[in-house]
């Protein structure tokens, strides 16, 4: 015969008992109402001089308008990623940048490139 633990801490939610005791639970007290108002708080503060957090009237900055990465919206939604040698991801960003081009459009020059040469059959395996 198993030994009968503690009573647990919770109670079944879904017991047919109606032993459900919510004395634990009380009503919560009535706000104060001998707080002072925001008027009377200024001028205690002003009274004991305490120095606020707030900044009091500092200009705002100028709103600078967002930079975008790019210069051109190009519809290009899809990511590549991919591991390649130091020298080979310089070239290709040289290129690009020599040509005026996107790095996306490079990736598609490159691959239009690579499709035509496969196609002429003189693509290394």
């Amino acid at each position: 015969m198993m030994a009968k633990g503690p009573e647990p801490e919770h109670r079944d939610i879904f017991a047919e008992d109606d032993a459900l005791n919510l004395d634990r639970f009380k009503p919560k007290p009535p706000e104060a109402t001998d707080r002072p108002g925001p008027e009377d708080l200024r001028g205690i503060a002003e009274r004991t001089k305490f120095v606020s957090r707030e900044g009091q009237g500092a200009a705002q900055p100028a709103k600078v308008p967002l930079l975008r990465r790019g210069q051109h919206r190009t519809g290009r939604t899809a990511t590549v990623t991919l591991k390649t040698t130091p020298d080979a991801s310089n070239r290709f960003y040289a290129l690009a940048q020599a040509h005026g081009w996107l790095i996306g459009e490079a990736f598609e020059r490159a691959i239009a490139a690579l499709e035509r040469e496969t196609a002429e059959g003189s693509g290394r395996s």
